[in-house]
């Protein structure tokens, strides 16, 4: 069995790192191969050792690259044969400066790769003299499907997502005036109280080195389970995405999320703010933009909530690309022809 080990922490809460992890699981299984998870660098010793992995797939916060020890582990995976794929972003911010400085100076890995699209990592690039290349998110196909509606989901608008700081205009300009129109949803972590508590909770018993207690927390904090996201989505007449943006709007951080891929895969209909790179991947207009103006949403989903066939066409046409371009085996069998051309050079 050929093994794939992500050292990736905190995969059991309610973040974009879970959906990611479990994703990429499900592709790989795809292509025959079994993932393990590490969720402390620490271990990693020991499991490189027993499974000798013909992948592993390390994080940059959590991958502490500016210590020789670390950096010695991967070398002597490399050595051993095991492929080493590190997720970046530039700049490393919050991150210690001597980390950024290894990323320049040092051979790490056979392939560095991110969701953010090329345009935003061209400093990576000239600062470290290293290839960079986007891995687009991608859809489950164990979770991201078309399904009846359900009464207990029906809505006009739903969105699915956490209650963050860059979503700042969404949060605090756009959605108050789309409650006051329209029937909304709002399934994510960070939207009450209570959530706010648990995750509070959940950081303290994780900063005290209490694992199992911080994950019986989270288990809580789920707003619904994988098995429901295709009901919820497919029950709303609209589904909206909304990109992490700067205070000034911008999105330097180029990324094209992974709810615009589910909801496409869902065979919903969505509207989105305007990402370019979108066009990218649904490059037929299959997916309805809308720009930093509350009446610009406003008006849009005013004409495809009246107009069915409209908005029927573009979700049909929308899923049917997901399905064949934007699957998560997709993305799998796109990165092992990357690492085979790698071993090749090499």
């Amino acid at each position: 069995m050929r093994n794939v080990i992500f050292n990736f922490p905190y995969t059991h809460g309610p973040s974009a790192i879970r959906w990611i992890v479990k994703t990429w699981e499900n592709g790989f299984s795809q292509h025959g191969y079994q993932t393990h998870i590490c969720d402390d660098w620490r271990k990693l010793y020991e499991m490189l050792g027993r499974l000798q992995p013909d992948i592993l797939f390390c994080d940059i916060v959590s991958s502490p690259i500016e210590t020789e020890e670390f950096r010695s582990c991967l070398t002597e995976a490399r050595r051993a044969g095991t492929k080493i794929c590190l997720s970046v972003f530039w700049p490393l911010l919050a991150q210690p400066s001597q980390r950024a400085d290894a990323l320049r100076h040092f051979d790490i890995a056979d392939l560095y790769y991110g969701e953010r699209e090329e345009d935003s990592m061209s400093e990576f690039v000239k600062e470290t003299g290293k290839c960079y290349v986007t891995i687009a998110h991608a859809a489950n196909p164990n979770i991201h499907f078309k399904v009846n509606a359900e009464d207990k989901y029906r809505c006009d608008l739903v969105f699915v997502g956490g209650k963050l700081q860059l979503k700042r205009w969404f949060n605090e300009e756009l959605l108050p005036k789309l409650k006051r129109r329209y029937d909304v949803r709002i399934h994510g972590p960070g939207w009450t109280v209570q959530d706010n508590l648990l995750r509070a909770a959940s950081k303290l018993f994780r900063m005290g080195k209490l694992l199992s207690m911080s994950r019986r927390i989270d288990r809580h904090r789920f707003p619904i389970p994988d098995s429901e996201i295709s009901k919820v989505y497919n029950s709303a007449k609209i589904a909206l995405n909304f990109h992490e943006r700067e205070a000034d709007g911008m999105q330097p951080h180029h990324v094209v999320s992974q709810r615009t891929f589910h909801i496409a895969a869902c065979g919903a209909f969505q509207i989105s703010d305007p990402v370019k790179a979108i066009n990218r991947y649904f490059p037929s207009g299959e997916i309805i933009r809308a720009e930093l103006d509350s009446k610009d949403w406003i008006e849009k989903i005013d004409f495809y909530l009246r107009n069915d066939d409209a908005r029927r066409e573009l979700q049909n046409r929308a899923m049917a690309r997901a399905k064949n371009e934007h699957m998560v085996q997709h993305r799998v069998a796109f990165l092992l022809k990357l690492l085979a051309a790698s071993a090749s050079r090499s």
